[in-house]
């Protein structure tokens, strides 16, 4: 029987998935791999190869959706790769794969060019950050010892949020599902939602915000065999094969109860793989005023989402109008000077105006090519409740083929501090 070829492309959970297939001996028998570089990574001169000389060999083409604009070039897209396949290629897909859920701690940093800061690692704990900057004139190990009693202090937790984030995760992940059997040109959609929902409390599927575990790959293997009549007759070549262990969120103890989990953890604080020493010792080469400039400012203040926003996406929240509105609260009994910090993103040019109480504060202007920009405003807010609105002058798009919602922009790690408490 002559053997098929297939290929595996989308983000970095692309290849992950391939390995557990190249991990099966019987796969292997059927099936050659046609390797493609991760989405984030790939070159055009790549693409191009691939167009030229590998594509009409791909007899099984299996992707992660990569939007159309995404590194503002078509060609990296998943549907320009699967407008050249040939009309037989058999097409698999399964949604980017995320779940915010054991580690709410999770955040990105982007330095004040919007370049991802990836020292000592792409993912940062927001509360290791927190306590780091209000404790930045103490040794390492007594801001540890810090960290660590905040976060086995379940008071610090709010309980019914970590609970509804199950819910939020799995009716977003469905979403995505059913968008994707939605497409007429998907022979087979490889779906986690409900196997997420059945077992993540007796199983680890992930390690970190968007790696998950091997549980979850297999899962996934899994499906694609019973699809494509494959039943696996022995071991595989590596049963240990779990490529995302390499750094590994630990659960903090609140949010274990909260969940009611029962799987063992023995994570290390604040993850495996980086230490405590690495992150701080990496915070304390920037002086506090660049820290707040980058955006390395953790989460902080009262505030809340009012109207014309998307579901929470956990590291960035889209307005899914041209009018979003927060309410940014100040407890005491008078005004008080506060600092915002935020970074507003978009997908397409516009201008963005932000007012504060219906008075006129910003606008930030997107239509010379920026797509993002740290913003730091200088306010007084007045007793109780103060109405932080955005107003873009375009009306909101559908950001590509696979997610159908109307976005306008976004805002990510925003933080409100008390002038008094502001470290200048």
């Amino acid at each position: 029987m002559k053997m098929k070829s297939y290929s595996v492309y989308g983000n970095c959970q692309a290849p992950a998935f391939a390995s557990f297939l190249n991990n099966n001996p019987d796969f292997r028998k059927k099936f050659r791999y046609y390797p493609l570089t991760p989405c984030n990574l790939i070159t055009e001169t790549e693409i191009d190869n691939f167009i030229k000389t590998g594509v009409k060999k791909i007899d099984l083409f299996i992707y992660v959706p990569v939007g159309d604009d995404y590194r503002d070039n078509y060609n990296f897209s998943s549907n320009y790769l699967i407008s050249h396949l040939r009309s037989d290629c058999m097409k698999i897909v399964f949604p980017s794969l995320y779940y915010h859920v054991y580690d709410p701690q999770m955040t990105y940093l982007t330095d004040e060019y919007g370049k991802r800061v990836n020292i000592p690692h792409d993912y940062h704990d927001k509360l290791l950050i927190k306590i780091f900057m209000e404790n930045r004139l103490l040794m390492n190990e007594e801001i540890f010892e810090k960290y660590l009693n905040f976060i086995k202090n379940p008071e610090n937790f709010n309980k019914r949020e970590i609970q509804d984030s199950v819910l939020s995760n799995y009716s977003e992940l469905k979403r995505r599902e059913d968008s994707l059997e939605n497409d007429p040109r998907n022979d087979f959609v490889i779906k986690v939602a409900d196997f997420i929902g059945e077992k993540h409390k007796v199983q680890r599927l992930f390690y970190s915000l968007n790696h998950p575990s091997k549980f979850l790959y297999l899962h996934m293997r899994q499906q694609l065999f019973r699809f494509l009549d494959i039943e696996p007759s022995g071991q595989d070549l590596d049963p240990d094969l779990d490529p995302h262990s390499d750094f590994i969120f630990g659960i903090f103890p609140p949010v274990k109860d909260s969940l009611d989990l029962l799987f063992e953890d023995t994570t290390a604080f604040p993850a495996d793989g980086i230490s405590y020493v690495q992150y701080l010792e990496y915070y304390r080469r920037f002086n506090p005023k660049t820290l707040t400039k980058i955006g390395i400012y953790p989460l902080s203040g009262w505030f809340i989402f009012n109207k014309g926003w998307c579901d929470d996406e956990k590291t960035h929240r889209w307005a899914d109008s041209k009018e979003a509105m927060m309410i940014v609260y100040n407890e005491q009994n008078d005004s008080v000077d506060y600092h915002i910090f935020f970074t507003l993103f978009v997908i397409k040019p516009q201008k963005i105006r932000i007012s504060v109480n219906d008075t006129y504060t910003r606008q930030v202007d997107f239509t010379h090519g920026e797509r993002s920009s740290f913003i730091h405003l200088e306010v007084s807010l007045n007793p109780g409740e103060n109405k932080l609105t955005f107003f873009s002058d375009t009306i909101p798009s559908i950001p590509d083929g696979n997610d159908k919602r109307t976005l306008s922009f976004a805002i990510s790690q925003f933080s409100v501090v008390k002038n008094s408490e502001f470290v200048n």
